[in-house]
């Protein structure tokens, strides 16, 4: 019997289990600098450009997390791996990549984000970018939904073998 249930269940996870969409990579800037200690910012894996060219591209209405200038911000990637955190015209925060490579592939129009980690420089200091994907709700789910089961499992065990010793 609680194979059936376990079988239910795994078939009702399966059925309920969403596709796959872009996944979001979070980003995060540590290092010292009058901006703080910590930047963090969430970007699409595969983004859609606002604009690009030969030099690098852009991606506008970005919620940026940087102390007192936190907020909705432009950021644009250059091809020769660094980054800016723009606030209308003004640069807010502007590292080159130095001896690191592009944080990015394809091309400047059509990119697909890289993970890891990355060391920029500018003129407010050295900064270490750490790229990770964030898990989608579903997957979350499913982690839950399978620690739920085995809950189940080990809940219902020594009742049934009390039942058969007597």
């Amino acid at each position: 019997m609680m194979k059936i249930k376990f079988l239910l269940l795994a078939l009702l996870a399966t059925l309920v289990a969403a596709p796959a969409n872009a996944t979001q990579l979070l980003y995060t800037l540590t290092g010292a600098g009058p901006l703080g200690a910590k930047i963090t910012f969430q970007i699409k894996d595969e983004p859609d450009p606002t604009a690009s060219n030969a030099l690098g591209f852009t991606l506008d209405g970005v919620t940026v997390n940087l102390g007192p200038l936190s907020g909705i911000r432009t950021i644009a990637f250059v091809n020769t791996g660094g980054l800016q955190i723009r606030n209308g015209g003004t640069t807010v925060l502007g590292l080159a990549g130095g001896a690191s490579p592009r944080l990015f592939t394809g091309t400047t129009g059509n990119p697909t984000m890289k993970t890891g980690d990355f060391t920029l420089t500018g003129s407010s200091g050295t900064y270490l970018l750490h790229v990770a994907a964030v898990p989608e709700p579903a997957t979350w789910a499913m982690l839950i939904l399978g620690f739920g089961a085995i809950g189940v499992a080990l809940r219902t065990r020594p009742a049934r073998r009390a039942a058969l010793a007597a």
